[in-house]
C-alpha cells in the first residue's frame, strides 16, 4: 500500500468502517510509515476534539428566520406576468389560429355545384393544380388553371 491510499483511508479506519483485509493492510503500512502514522494521530485528535464539543441548541427564532428567508427567495425567483403581456399572448395565439384556419380554407379544393357533369371547373390553387395536372396516375379530366381560362 502506498501513502496516498493509506491517507485516503485514515478517517474510515478511525471510525471502524474498513473491512478486515483493508484494516490489516493499513495497519501493516502504518507500522512501517511514520508519516502516515503521524497523519492518523492527527485525524484521531481532531475526531476526539469534535466528539468532546458540547451540543448547542439553536435559538427558537432560527426556524422562523430560515423559513422567511426561503419564502423571500422563492418569491424573488417567481416570474410575475403583467396582465397586458397575458392579453397580448392570448391575442397572438388567436391570430395564429385564425391564420391557420384561413390557410386551410384557402388550400382546400372547392368544387362547383355542377361537379357531376363532364367539364366541371375546379377552383384549385396554382401549386396544387400543377401537382394534379402532372400526376401520371390521375384518371380525372385535365385541370385548367385560372390563368389558362382567361380569368
Amino acid at each position: 500500500m502506498n501513502c496516498r491510499t493509506a491517507q485516503s483511508q485514515l478517517s474510515a479506519f478511525a471510525d471502524g468502517e474498513l473491512t478486515g483485509a483493508q484494516m490489516m493492510r493499513l495497519n501493516h503500512h502504518l507500522s512501517e510509515c511514520p508519516t502516515c502514522q503521524s497523519e492518523l494521530d492527527m485525524v484521531l485528535e481532531v475526531k476526539f476534539a469534535l466528539a468532546s464539543l458540547q451540543v448547542v441548541a439553536p435559538r427558537p427564532e432560527l426556524k422562523d428566520r430560515l423559513l422567511s428567508a426561503i419564502e423571500a427567495e422563492q418569491a424573488r425567483k417567481t416570474v410575475r406576468v403583467h396582465p397586458a403581456a397575458s392579453f397580448f399572448a392570448t391575442a397572438a395565439a388567436a391570430a395564429a389560429l385564425v391564420f391557420v384556419f384561413l390557410q386551410v380554407q384557402r388550400t382546400q379544393i372547392s368544387v362547383n355545384s355542377s361537379s357531376a357533369t363532364p367539364g366541371a371547373q375546379l377552383n384549385i390553387p396554382r401549386d396544387q393544380a400543377t401537382m394534379v395536372a402532372d400526376d401520371p396516375f390521375s384518371t380525372s379530366a385535365p385541370v385548367y388553371l385560372a390563368s389558362q381560362r382567361g380569368e
